[in-house]
């Protein structure tokens, strides 16, 4: 449930929005310059808060939580660790599969809120 959504601008460069929950949106100054129309900055508000309306903060936040808890995970990693070569390298080829899972799951957050945002605005 969205009410009285919040908007701020953020001071940077960079060429982004995003939605921190509960309605609140921060807008990249960056991204502000290189819009053209009311229909594009209405599209990234409804975008962002497509994110709110499914819950993605929450759901990434848990998704983070059960990676850190993982017994598996922390098996395999110690598994690595006890390898006399490469025990750095097979332990970031474990994790850069698990982030390249999560990155996934990240994207899936996006096509969603793409959608949303048409809906919305």
């Amino acid at each position: 449930k969205i009410i009285n959504p919040k908007i701020f601008i953020k001071r940077t460069e960079i060429i982004n929005a995003s939605s921190f929950d509960e309605g609140v949106i921060f807008f990249n100054i960056g991204l502000l310059e290189r819009l053209e129309t009311i229909e594009e900055i209405a599209f990234i508000i409804g975008h962002e808060l497509g994110h709110d309306f499914e819950n993605h903060i929450y759901e990434s936040l848990v998704s983070i939580s059960e990676i850190s808890t993982d017994q598996e995970l922390k098996k395999e990693l110690s598994k690595a660790r006890k390898q006399e070569f490469g025990s750095n390298s097979e332990a970031a080829k474990i994790m850069l599969s698990v982030l390249s899972n999560e990155r996934l799951h990240s994207r899936d957050h996006e096509y969603i809120a793409d959608s949303l945002g048409i809906v919305f605005m």
